[in-house]
């Protein structure tokens, strides 16, 4: 994200990433751990997101929600009439990543994150 979010802006913002992450059924130190909080972090921190907090205006956290946001409307795209397939997709051993499901890539970091963003938008490879 390029430029700078509003306060309010970064309020939606994690109301969609934790909206999201909770739609993939993602275990709250994994949800923690994908948007970028340091290791140690308590699930406090998604109950204040939860209630209206707004995104930390952090740069590498920045890039990871956009990369969230992004696989999600992939998934969005790639499964319009269930939502269930997202989650059951993310978890299920993908040949593209080695028989790794693709929400432990994500969980390998920023690269990780990328990796399966690349996977599902075909824009992303383009050079």
């Amino acid at each position: 994200m390029a430029r700078q979010l509003s306060e309010d802006e970064r309020r939606s913002l994690s109301t969609a990433i934790v909206d999201i992450l909770e739609d993939w059924s993602i275990a709250p130190n994994n949800q923690l751990a994908l948007m970028g909080f340091p290791d140690g972090s308590r699930a406090r921190e998604l109950r204040r997101l939860r209630q209206g907090a707004p995104f930390p205006e952090n740069e590498h956290m920045l890039y990871r929600a956009e990369q969230l946001l992004a696989i999600q409307d992939c998934l969005r795209t790639a499964y319009p009439r269930s939502g269930r397939m997202a989650e059951y997709w993310l978890n299920r051993p993908n040949r593209h990543f080695s028989r790794r499901a693709p929400l432990a890539v994500m969980l390998d970091g920023v690269e990780g994150l990328r990796q399966v963003r690349t996977h599902l938008d075909c824009t992303q490879n383009w050079v």
